[in-house]
């Protein structure tokens, strides 16, 4: 294909000179990048021709499924339980871990010490969604932890030692469209009750700080076996009320012998999930070394993105890197649409959003830090109307459009352009859902060379100076 066939429209206020070297920089931009035939381009345009033009194309990106060796789960507001099984993916499993914090500074008990006696204990989580069959049944089980929830962050990969008792179990648990839903246990006589000889122990009086360490905590799991859904339970309500939570039942004679039922309730503290990945059954990863990048050409072509697994994709722009000056960039723009594979019911919808963020020479994603060597955020690449309004950092939003089952066509052309001036380092990016650690949606797309879906694009239309 020539290049001419490329030409959207001709810009008369450039004033051309001669290139020399420069030029063969700039077709040398044009043959590799451009998804057109490279041996004519040149041939049929005088030098001087190209400059003062316009030129929008597509350009190749290299694609590799990777999985992040850390995605912060804890005290993300969600906890994730059950399991999903699919082709390309295989088998995962969430569970969830948690402790328990009592309300304010200290403890509050109404009668009087010694005369308090414990009824019953149970442990209430809100229901806050569902990713899967919408009708699916499921059987939720809770055993004590054998050791307590530290204030460290915990990873996708975390998990805590359980002991062997079973504390409750809830059968046949069904949203069916209530999503005003609430799981119920009733917990063990002996656990509800060592809680409350704990809560209300003036030897050992509980404050907010030692809380985590002298109550231990709960192990949530599914036992259901069609692997059919994952539903996220919720910490506190969107108006910050807290929607799970642990309530003791007591009673008290008064002074007048009169019985008197209290509850005294504990809420959900330093929650966070444990992911688990079985790729024995995945068409396409199973015997996947998940230390290495696996290239999408073994994937069928598919790129592959999973919310709080740390299954993402990689993109590299081999043919970017040049350090040509003369080029323009005017815009450029990442455009992807997910693969519809049949599970678009609301129930399994894509990452509401994306963003992107720089990869360093190892791979790894790059973050800044403070002076103390604390970590701040990763960097991101920044949203292109904030970067020209000079505003706040921002990261870049790859929007999901739900009424059109697709992405958002999403502006980088800050970063584009000074790849191809050889200000960025050019290691590559990652694309992670926006809601990582607290979904697990997932994503399947086409990558650049995936002829039978719509495949992943770069757009950009540039311009020659003089």
């Amino acid at each position: 294909m020539n290049i001419l066939n490329h030409i959207t429209n001709y810009t008369m206020n450039l004033r051309a000179k001669t290139l020399g070297l420069g030029l063969l920089s700039i077709l040398a931009f044009l043959s590799l990048g451009c998804d057109n035939d490279t041996e004519s381009i040149g041939l049929e345009l005088r030098p001087d021709d190209l400059i003062n033009t316009t030129f929008t194309d597509t350009f190749s990106i290299k694609t590799s499924i990777v999985k992040l060796d850390s995605v912060p789960t804890s005290n993300t507001g969600v906890m994730l339980v059950g399991s999903t099984k699919d082709p390309v993916l295989g088998h995962t499993q969430a569970t969830t871990y948690f402790g328990f914090q009592i309300a304010g500074d200290k403890v509050e008990l109404s009668g009087k010490d010694g005369e308090r006696q414990f009824d019953k204990a149970t442990l209430t989580l809100g229901y806050g969604f569902i990713y899967g069959d919408s009708n699916s049944t499921q059987t939720f089980v809770l055993h004590e932890l054998a050791d307590s929830i530290h204030s460290k962050t915990h990873y996708q990969f975390d998990e805590i030692e359980s002991l062997g008792t079973e504390l409750a179990k809830v059968e046949d648990f069904k949203v069916a469209g209530d999503t005003n839903k609430f799981v119920s246990f009733n917990l063990s006589e002996e656990y509800g009750n060592k809680l409350f000889e704990m809560v209300q122990d003036t030897l050992k009086p509980i404050t907010r700080y030692n809380t985590h360490f002298l109550l231990g905590g709960i192990k949530v799991s599914s036992l259901s076996e069609e692997d059919d859904a994952i539903f996220g339970f919720r910490t506190i309500s969107s108006s910050g009320v807290p929607y799970s939570y642990l309530t003791l039942h007591y009673h008290y004679f008064d002074d007048e012998n009169k019985k008197v039922e209290k509850e005294y309730k504990l809420y959900i503290s330093r929650p966070f999930h444990h992911i688990e990945n079985d790729f024995s059954e995945s068409a396409y990863l199973s015997g996947w070394d998940t230390k290495e990048p696996l290239s999408t050409e073994m994937t069928n072509n598919r790129c592959i993105i999973q919310a709080a697994s740390g299954i993402t994709t990689r993109l590299e722009f081999p043919t970017l890197n040049r350090n040509v000056e003369e080029l323009l960039i005017n815009k450029a723009e990442i455009v992807l649409q997910p693969i519809d594979d049949g599970n678009f019911n609301g129930q399994k919808l894509p990452p509401s959003g994306l963003r992107v963020i720089r990869l360093d020479a190892n791979g790894n994603r790059k973050f800044f830090e403070d002076d103390k060597g604390n970590f701040i955020s990763y960097d991101y690449i920044q949203n292109e109307l904030v970067i020209k309004s000079g505003g706040q950092f921002t990261p870049m939003n790859i929007g999901y459009i739900a009424n059109g089952r697709s992405y958002a066509p999403t502006e980088m052309t800050s970063y584009i352009q000074n790849l191809v001036w050889g200000k960025e380092t050019g290691y590559g990016l990652l694309i992670e859902p926006t809601n990582n650690s607290s979904t697990i949606n997932k994503l399947f797309f086409g990558d650049f060379q995936n002829m039978d879906d719509f495949r992943l694009q770069l757009r950009i239309h540039y311009s020659l100076l003089d």
